[in-house]
C-alpha cells in the first residue's frame, strides 16, 4: 500500500525485490551452526541446573543425617566423643557423664569423677 503518487516507485521496488531474489546457499549451513551453538548452551545450562539440584539434595541429606546421628547412635547404644585434637571416638553409652582417654593405653573410660589431666585426656561430645 502506498500513496497514488508513489505507486510507480513502489512497483519498481517490488519488481526489483522479486527479480533480484536469490537463494543464499550458505544460509542453511550457517543457520545449522547457530542452532547447534544454541543447543550446546541450552544443554550446558540444564546440566548446571541438574548439578546444583543434586548438590542441594546431597547437602540436605547430609544435614538430615547429621541431625539424626545422635538419635540413631543412642538407639544403638553408642555416642560420639572427640578429644581436644579433634579425633573422634565411638564409645558405648554407660550412663556416666565424663569420658576420658587414657594416655598410655589409648583406652576410653567412663566415669562421673574428674580424672587428672596429666594421665587422662577428657573427651567432649562429638557434635
Amino acid at each position: 500500500m502506498c500513496r497514488p503518487a508513489s505507486e510507480a516507485l513502489a512497483q519498481a521496488v517490488l519488481a526489483g525485490m522479486a527479480n533480484g531474489f536469490r537463494w543464499d546457499v550458505n544460509w542453511y549451513p550457517r543457520q545449522v551452526q547457530i542452532d547447534i551453538g544454541n543447543a550446546k548452551v541450552t544443554v550446558a545450562g540444564i546440566e548446571e541446573l541438574n548439578r546444583i539440584s543434586a548438590d542441594t539434595h546431597r547437602l540436605r541429606a547430609a544435614g538430615m543425617d547429621a541431625a539424626q546421628r545422635a538419635l540413631v547412635q543412642s538407639a544403638r547404644g553408642v555416642t560420639e566423643m572427640r578429644d581436644p585434637a579433634g579425633n573422634t571416638y565411638r564409645v558405648p553409652i554407660t550412663g556416666h557423664q565424663n569420658y576420658y582417654l587414657v594416655e598410655r593405653t589409648g583406652q576410653i573410660v567412663a566415669t562421673d569423677a574428674d580424672l587428672p589431666p596429666y594421665e587422662f585426656r577428657e573427651l567432649m561430645p562429638g557434635r
